[in-house]
This record gives C-alpha cells, sequence and structure tokens, in this order.
C-alpha cells in the first residue's frame, strides 16, 4: 500500500491511495493542472486512477472532480446522503456516480470502509482501506469523533489526522466573526490542535504509531503551533514524538510524504521540518 497526502487544507484536498487492486484519490479539490502536476511528483499518471472516494460536498474537496472525471473518466464515488449536492455542485449526470452507504464495500482484496463524522454539510465520511499490505485512515473536517470510529482505524498504519486550529488563536482572530468561531468551535466543525491530541493519544493506544496532521487551518493555526499543542499533550502522557509514536504534516502547497506501506512496517517519520 501507498500513502500520501497531495494537497490539504481550506485551498483544496486531495490524498492518494494505491493498493494491489486499484489507485484512488481521496477527494479532489485543485483544478485539472494540480491535479497532474502533483500526481506527476509521485510517478503516477492520472489515467491510471481508478476511482476517487468522496468525503463531503464542500468545494476544497470537490471542485476538481468534474474536470477529472471528464478528463480522465474516473468514477466518483459518493456517500447516498451527499449524492444530491455533490451531484449539483459537481454539475455531473446522475449516471455518472457510484453510490455507497454505511457498511463495507469491496474491489478485489481491498476493503473500503465509510466512517461516520460530524460536520456542517449533508453526511461527512472519513475511510479506512484495508488492503493485503496494509491499512490506513483519514479522518478530516470533523467536530467530534465516535468511539466506534476509533475502534474501526485501530491498528492502522498511517491516520491521517485533522488538526484544524489553535483554539486560543481562533478566539482571538479578529478577522473571524463570532459565528463563525461558533461553527469551527462546534461538534460539527474543525477538529483542534488539544482534540486532535486526545484522540491520537486514544489511537495510540488502539495500536496506531504515525500520523499526519492534517487540514491546518492559514489563519488560526501554524505546523509548528500543532506539533508543539500535540507533542506537549502527548508527553503529558509519558509518550515522545520520533520515539513511541511519529508525526508528519500534510501541506496545502506541496505533495506531503509517501508511505510505502507492507505488512511488516511502514516508513516512519522522525523529523518534522516546519
Amino acid at each position: 500500500m501507498k500513502v500520501c497526502c497531495l494537497a490539504s487544507g481550506s485551498k483544496g484536498n486531495m490524498t492518494y491511495v494505491e493498493t494491489e487492486d486499484l489507485k484512488l484519490l481521496i477527494d479532489c479539490g485543485l483544478g485539472i493542472r494540480d491535479v497532474e502536476s502533483r500526481l506527476d511528483k509521485i510517478n503516477v499518471n492520472p489515467q491510471d486512477i481508478d476511482l476517487i472516494l468522496i468525503t463531503h460536498e464542500h468545494s476544497d474537496h470537490i471542485s476538481g472532480i468534474n474536470k477529472l472525471y471528464t478528463k480522465y473518466n474516473v468514477k466518483p464515488y459518493v456517500h447516498f446522503q451527499s449524492f444530491d449536492s455533490v451531484r449539483e455542485k459537481t454539475r455531473l449526470t446522475k449516471n455518472s456516480f457510484i453510490t455507497f452507504y454505511n457498511s463495507d464495500f469491496y474491489i478485489g482484496s481491498t476493503i473500503i470502509t465509510p466512517l461516520l463524522l460530524s460536520h456542517d454539510a449533508s453526511s461527512c465520511v472519513g475511510f479506512s482501506i484495508v488492503s493485503p499490505s496494509g491499512k490506513m485512515a483519514i479522518i478530516t473536517d470533523t467536530g467530534t469523533i465516535k468511539t466506534e470510529v476509533l475502534n474501526i482505524i485501530k491498528n492502522s498504519d498511517v491516520v491521517i489526522l485533522e488538526a484544524n486550529h489553535n483554539e486560543v488563536m481562533l478566539r482571538n482572530n479578529p478577522n473571524y466573526p463570532i459565528a463563525l468561531k461558533k461553527r469551527i468551535l462546534s461538534n460539527i466543525g474543525h477538529l483542534s490542535n488539544r482534540q486532535s491530541a486526545d484522540y491520537m493519544y486514544k489511537l495510540f493506544e488502539l495500536g496506531c504509531k504515525q500520523f499526519v496532521l492534517a487540514h491546518l487551518s492559514e489563519n488560526n493555526n501554524t505546523p509548528k503551533l500543532a506539533y508543539m499543542d500535540i507533542t506537549e499533550y502527548m508527553m503529558s502522557n509519558d509518550l515522545i514524538e520520533g520515539k513511541d509514536y511519529f508525526i508528519d504534516l500534510a501541506w496545502q502547497d506541496r505533495v506531503g510524504t509517501v508511505y510505502n506501506i507492507q505488512q511488516e512496517n511502514s516508513v516512519k517519520v522522525e523529523n518534522v521540518t516546519f
């Protein structure tokens, strides 16, 4: 299995996953030239992409789907509760999509499990993807994570986890109206650094060691601050980053680490560059 965050943030999201059976994208919120360029950086031809898994209908997750579908015939998979919203915003025909529900679905030996999240969308899901060589999970755009979701993704080789904002930075941001702050801080908003750290600790106890911090706000967070908030929390639980667990970052403006996961172990990133 290979996993790489190609873009993460409010200006566009896209993650690449490759298993023994298929090559897929999770979301496509970039213009077609950016999609092609970033895939090229990891030596992937867009013509070889088999499908797109859609998390929800917000534009930073679906704005590039129309062009990718029309140019390369990459089939979008959408949760049944998001179908109408996504179809309307992408302006694709009903027959362009494959709909999935709340249960696992299989493509060859690859198992894809939708993870029900809590966000201000018609529906929002993360994904757990399991293949013979590894297991990954992605959880972004949620204000909380249910215990059953944590249990589904236990023992994942790589977990892409939202760390959207520092709460103090957000509360003190003079450019954000009160209503927007309340929305971000709510259970249908986004995970703060501290919330992310708490879930990371729970996932560590469930066998997860490699984490990628994703969907960082450009206005209410910094990579260094997210790293510090989370590692300080983990240190209070006697866990040392680079020894007991590993943190990497997903970026808005560039391709992240490519993880080559095998049955025995996965690539670990010990030094984070800000």
